[in-house]
């Protein structure tokens, strides 16, 4: 294409491709419009089936009644589509905020741009963590391996490459996953790192043809949405029977048919809030706008109430329970630790080239290790051994600045010793190499390459065969690494991260261009113009074999301070914290202990993930419900515990930052990434993203599922208890031989008044003071409790009373009566329903001006309904007394009365009366310390 690998695109060609290409991020499902989700309102079968009625009523004349019904459903029609646009703006312009830039070379320059900007001829760069956002021709890779399973299938990863055989080009026809020199929109970055050619973007990648394949395919609901979906199915059977059962009783008193028929369909409507999907959506997307002021993104709306219900909580320790900005606080040389011992002479052979290097002798020494020793060998180790300042990791960045601070010039020193290949850190291996090359001075004929390495203590002492006393290597034992791993955790349980240092040296490269170390991996022959990015099977483990241990590096990364506080609310409101770190364990118990992560301040018990590998399941899930720490453990033990944790029956929430969390985050009931050093393959897994990666926002986050979990089994219960209260009143007056105590508008205006207005109010309710305890029971899964049916029939019968009162007077007055008594009681009952388990009312009603707002617009309604003439006669109506409006309030706040006076557990499930969701998860096995999740 032309492009200069170095300096890409200028920005004019930039320019002008994308005017050319257009937008280059990947193809989006289209959003509907206003029109088609108010189109949508009208295709459940009660709403059809109320449009059909309407129209027979049109056709018979009776065009009042017709218009009636047909303005009703539009108003709840109109209501919905306005709540579902306003959330679907809201995700809009969170997944604006949260969509991750990418990096490539503009005019010379490294630039972070929007994916959207991305052009074909675009020099993008790649690391480990990140999604491909564009097809693309590798022309530089180190150790690349990509997750193409969303578009090929293959679960494993596949190594990428970019050698001299493959600039050329793959046969044509080569199967997409065989094509090692490409990169494809929407695979992961899972190791190395890589720079490539853009060659296509957006709609005309691989993903964007397969979006356009499955562009029309099927919506699928949410869990959320199809737990509710069975309750409304549930409520309409048990509605249907009652009409059903009213129809033949009238037709039985010959009854007018066509009355009867209307009544019957109306019924069907009362019992079913039809308003619920459009409640649901404003106590989502409520909780959602709250969330993003905590700086907590949520990515899928219905993980917001999957949060209210979480009683276990799995968080990482480092960037979330720790501040994340560590600091050196000492440099511990292994001859230190380890005296060197004047019997033992120097070691034999300490990598492979020891044997050319002639019997008896010592491997030819690198020259920065000769003449320097241990401590500041260790610190040169460290900075580079490094990928800072373009790697963001905390613990980079401190090793780098403290050898700016021992007096090292950085930028110097990686011009001295030039990097020639990396194995890049990761978190199965815990450790990080990378193989530089000594420029060479003018008297030397050879130049120097090293291998420098540093991670985990226990392996990088694991994997050295020989210590650097400062002026020499000499053999470890056995028992000197026992003693240096005990000093280590020494250092650790003082809430110290402790990090390992070696070097190894590799080869001479001659002037002849022969490597003096046939046995190498091909990762080290750059130098001889051989492919670095092809390594043999094994090689890492050959390379990174006989090291020579020079020291340790020990830092810090303090609590955050609210982190303590935080815990605590978590230990009072039922939600049990388990720290899964790949730190060692000494620093991990160290931080739960002055964090005070288990319950009462008492000490916390912890384990190391390897040991879980020797367990069975069982015996796994035995010991993880009574630890609170679980050090040293990797994505794989991750994924491991997670489903543990579920099958035992808790409701788990897991953070996690690295590319290979990401399975472990898609397996928990709610994944919460982290936005600042989360990847973006962990973010993409994720349903929740922390834009301050602190664990106080996960809290937040958690309260605020609790609230509306809380606001929507709220609104849930009035919906239900209330239709349910009209459903009797109609067919207690039909079994009694009265006539219908309501007309079919009736029973519309009721739904209008009270189910949507009310409702959506108790949706959007703030915050209480107490937080409610976790329920294992979701929204969709409501039952109603004895409390609850006390309000239906409350309503119901006051209704009844009030409309047989009235007959005295006129069948008008009686109706009248009946349909100010319904909205009267349903709307005292929503101040109830608001009240319950919050501060006493006077506290709360200034502070929600909304919900009063909604109350008295429903009751502003019914009074003109009731007594402004136009509407009257609409409706057929008649305005009440004073004597007539005296026995609503009164029968109202009797009801009200008698409701509280019953016990405050509306919102607890104590009685199952409709059929729980099938396949629920197991009781979890009760356990001594933290206590195991519960039903309330």
């Amino acid at each position: 294409m032309g492009v200069s690998a170095e300096r890409g695109l200028s920005l004019a060609q930039a320019r002008a491709a994308w005017a050319h290409y257009g937008d280059g991020g990947l193809p989006s499902s289209p959003e509907p419009s206003a029109w088609s989700l108010l189109a949508a309102q009208f295709k459940d079968f009660t709403v059809l089936a109320l449009l059909g009625a309407a129209g027979v009523l049109a056709c018979l004349g009776n065009f009042t009644d017709a218009a009636a019904i047909g303005a009703i459903l539009a108003v709840n029609a109109a209501l919905a589509t306005t709540q579902e646009l306003k959330a679907q703006r809201l995700l809009r312009a969170l997944r604006q905020r949260s969509r991750p830039q990418v990096r490539v070379v503009r005019a010379g320059e490294r630039r972070q741009i929007d994916p959207s900007q991305l052009v074909p001829g675009d020099i993008l760069l790649l690391q480990a963590g990140e999604q491909v956002p564009a097809d693309a021709r590798l022309l530089e890779a180190v150790d690349l391996q990509t997750d193409e399973s969303s578009l090929t299938g293959e679960s494993l990863p596949v190594a990428k490459g970019s050698g001299a055989a493959l600039q050329a080009g793959l046969p044509p026809g080569t199967p997409l996953a065989e094509r090692i020199n490409m990169v494809y929109a929407g695979s992961a970055v899972v190791r190395g790192r890589a720079r490539a050619l853009v060659v296509a973007t957006g709609a005309h990648t691989e993903m964007g043809s397969v979006w356009k394949a499955v562009r029309q395919a099927r919506q699928q609901y949410t869990p959320l949405q199809e737990q509710l979906l069975r309750l409304g199915h549930r409520l309409l059977r048990l509605s249907l029977l009652a009409g059903g059962v009213v129809f033949l009783l009238g037709v039985l008193r010959r009854q007018p048919l066509l009355l009867m028929v209307m009544t019957g369909l109306s019924m069907a409507v009362a019992a079913v809030p039809e308003g619920l999907p459009a409640i649901i959506t404003v106590g989502l997307s409520m909780g959602v706008q709250r969330l993003v002021r905590r700086q907590a993104v949520v990515q899928h709306l219905g993980a917001v109430e999957t949060l209210g219900r979480a009683n276990l909580l799995c968080s990482d320790k480092t960037g979330t329970l720790t501040i994340n900005r560590m600091k050196v606080r000492a440099v511990l040389p292994a001859q230190e630790i380890l005296p060197p011992e004047p019997d033992r002479g120097q070691a034999q052979g300490t990598g492979p080239g020891a044997e050319d290097a002639g019997s008896g002798g010592n491997p030819p020494l690198p020259g920065f290790a000769a003449q320097t020793g241990a401590r500041r060998l260790t610190t040169i180790i460290a900075a580079l051994c490094n990928n800072a300042p373009a790697d963001p990791d905390p613990t980079e960045q401190a090793l780098v600045e403290h050898a700016r601070q021992e007096g090292l010039d950085v930028e110097r020193l990686r011009t001295l010793f030039s990097r020639r290949a990396e194995i890049p850190f990761d978190s199965m291996r815990s450790r990080m190499s990378v193989v530089v090359q000594l420029s060479p001075r003018p008297a030397q004929a050879t130049t120097e390459q090293i291998l420098l390495c540093k991670g985990a203590p226990d392996v990088i002492v694991g994997l050295s065969t020989s210590y650097w006393d400062g002026e020499a290597p000499r053999l470890l034992t056995d028992s000197q690494r026992q003693a240096l791993l005990r000093y280590v955790d020494e250092v650790a349980s003082q809430g110290l991260r402790v990090l390992a240092a070696g070097f190894r040296p590799l080869s001479g490269q001659g002037q002849s261009g022969e490597s003096s170390a046939p046995g190498l991996s091909a990762a080290l022959l750059l130098a001889g113009g051989g492919d670095p990015y092809g390594p043999a099977a094994g090689s890492d483990a050959q390379l990174e074999a006989n090291l020579c241990l020079a020291g340790f590096v020990a830092l810090a990364d303090p609590p955050r301070p609210e982190a303590r506080e935080s815990l605590e609310h978590c230990h009072r409101n039922g939600v049990r914290v388990l720290m899964i770190t790949g730190d060692q364990l000494p620093t991990s118990v160290a931080i739960a202990r002055e964090l005070r992560l288990a319950p009462g301040g008492a000490d916390p018990e912890a384990l190391l993930a390897p040991e879980l590998d020797a367990l069975d399941d069982d015996a796994a899930l035995r010991r993880l419900q009574r630890v609170h720490v679980v050090a040293r453990a990797t994505p794989r033990h991750k994924l491991r515990i997670v489903r543990l944790m579920k099958r035992a029956g808790y409701i788990l929430a897991l953070t996690g930052d690295g590319a290979n969390d990401a399975p472990a985050l898609k397996a928990a009931d709610v994944g919460i990434a982290m936005g600042r050093a989360g990847t973006d393959v962990s973010r993409a897994a994720s349903s929740l993203v922390l834009a301050d990666d602190n664990f106080s926002t996960i809290v937040h986050a958690l309260e605020e599922g609790r609230l509306i979990r809380d606001n929507l089994n709220r609104s849930l219960g009035y919906l239900v208890s209330g239709n349910l209260g009209e459903l009797l009143a109609v067919t207690g007056a039909v079994l009694l031989g009265w006539p219908a105590p309501l007309l079919p508008i009736h029973l519309l205006l009721v739904n209008l008044f009270t189910d949507a207005l009310p409702a959506i109010a108790l949706a959007r309710t703030p915050p209480a003071e107490a937080l409610q305890p976790p329920a294992r029971v979701g929204v969709g899964d409501f039952q109603m409790t004895p409390r609850n049916w006390l309000r239906s029939a409350l309503l119901g019968g006051t209704t009844l009373a009030l409309y047989r009162s009235g007959m005295d007077a006129s069948p008008a007055a009686a109706q009248s009566m009946a349909l100010a008594s319904l909205v009267g009681t349903q709307l005292l009952s929503a101040l109830d329903w608001r009240a319950e388990g919050r501060p006493p009312l006077r506290r709360w009603l200034r502070k929600d001006a909304f919900f009063l707002a909604m109350l008295g617009g429903s009751a502003a309604g019914l009074a003109a309904v009731l007594h402004w003439p136009p509407l009257q006669r609409f409706f057929q109506t008649t305005p009440l007394s004073f004597s007539q409006w005296a026995g609503v309030g009164a029968a109202a706040a009797g009801s009200s009365l008698l409701a509280r006076l019953a016990g405050r557990e509306s919102l607890r499930p104590d009685r199952q009366v409709f059929k729980a969701h099938r396949g629920r998860r197991r009781r979890a096995p009760a356990c001594a310390n933290p206590r195991p999740p519960a039903h309330p």
